[in-house]
């Protein structure tokens, strides 16, 4: 496998259509990316391509979390800013609807007093989102109601890493059980998740080909060792990727589970690259701070700092400015709040707090260290 050059993710921004293998008219749905500041990343599918992505998912939820059709199903992952452009609803309906035969209540996130409603009328016993937006609804939730009592027995979270005390935070609060799942958009979406013990998420190894390569030399690293994650698809018929660097940082679990299936466990343990994840999940590429800071003739320089305030996202710029007064501010505060991803998390989904903009005087912000950090993260999602 080494001998064959990696695919990156730039390869299919450029030029998606140098990897189909059949003619366009035999796909039927494409899935993009949701966020760098160049063109998102495309994946095409053909009628069979999805069929196999729904059946493997739906093999998924029956192994690991015993979804049956006598569950029903609260879905409420965010499809894209107002279209169809995410995959991972729809794979997911087609998983536990049309295979399994689950009842699901899908609509876009709802606000509380009518989120509240839903679970009354129809009383889901899982629930599946994005750890961010459910962190929230156990927050706002419990002050109107009794959680226990709305009878959510299993959280099914993904697209972004759950820290520690907030899986345990929600479990307690719900006294249901949260499960981690793991996919990326390029690839299949529906790729490994979690079982009973929650000690790493089980790969689908008959979809996939995983390696872990050294992010510095490229050499494949065993089980165990940390480094970043390769993926060749084995069954993808229309686009099918070989060794596609997906950036995320992590490991092979060497042993084998206590829960008996022998599938191979993944720990992510981060990034590569300098793609955040923020809001619920939503990729923001770093560089985004600068188009938006620099944008403004009077910045100099600036550093965003990333921390967790009552479990939601804050963005605190810190920006050097020749003019200190309160209309750079404001200028500075509406290119933050007008970026797509941040503004969804603030009025939408409520898992971004209102950014805070500081102005200094130039010099102010640290420049000792040969490269400047201008985006700082100090959420420790990965624990």
């Amino acid at each position: 496998m080494t001998k064959i050059p990696i695919t990156l993710p730039k390869d299919l921004q450029n030029n998606p259509k140098s990897f189909f293998c059949v003619p366009q008219e035999y796909f039927i749905k494409v899935f993009t990316s949701s966020g760098t500041t160049g063109k998102p990343k495309k994946a095409y599918l053909t009628k069979g391509d999805l069929n196999r992505i729904a059946q493997s998912g739906a093999t998924g939820a029956k192994l690991l979390y015993g979804i049956t059709k006598n569950d029903v199903i609260r879905l409420t992952f965010q499809v894209g800013y107002g279209t169809e452009i995410w995959g991972t609803r729809y794979c997911l309906n087609r998983a536990y609807g049309d295979i399994i035969g689950s009842l699901i209540i899908a609509t876009d996130r709802l606000p509380l007093n009518e989120e509240i409603e839903i679970l009354n009328e129809y009383k889901p016993n899982v629930f599946s989102d994005v750890p961010s937006r459910v962190n929230y609804l156990t927050k706002e939730l419990s002050k109107i109601t009794d959680l226990k009592s709305l009878g959510i027995e299993k959280f099914l979270v993904g697209a972004e890493p759950i820290p520690t005390p907030m899986r345990d935070k929600i479990e307690k609060s719900w006294n249901a059980d949260v499960f981690m799942g793991y996919g990326i958009n390029e690839l299949g979406l529906l790729m490994a998740g979690e079982c009973e013990y929650k000690n790493g998420m089980h790969l689908s190894e008959t979809n996939f080909f995983t390696e872990v390569i050294d992010p510095e030399t490229g050499d494949q690293l065993e089980d165990g060792e940390t480094g970043e994650i390769i993926y060749t698809s084995l069954d993808r018929y229309g686009m099918p990727l070989i060794r596609y660097n997906s950036h995320d940082l992590g490991r092979v679990i060497p042993e084998i589970c206590k829960c008996g299936l022998p599938l191979k466990r993944l720990e992510i343990k981060g990034r590569t690259d300098d793609i955040l994840l923020i809001g619920t999940g939503d990729n923001l590429h770093a560089k985004k701070f600068d188009d938006m800071i620099f944008s403004i003739p009077e910045v100099v320089e600036y550093q965003a700092i990333i921390d967790k305030k009552n479990g939601m996202d804050r963005i605190t710029i810190i920006a050097e400015s020749q003019i200190i007064n309160d209309k750079i501010k404001k200028k500075i505060l509406t290119l933050i709040t007008n970026e797509p991803k941040i503004k969804d998390g603030i009025e939408s989904s409520k898992t971004i707090v209102k950014p805070v903009i500081k102005l200094v005087k130039s010099g102010e912000i640290d420049r000792n260290s040969i490269k400047i950090k201008r985006v700082i993260d100090n959420r420790n999602l990965y624990d």
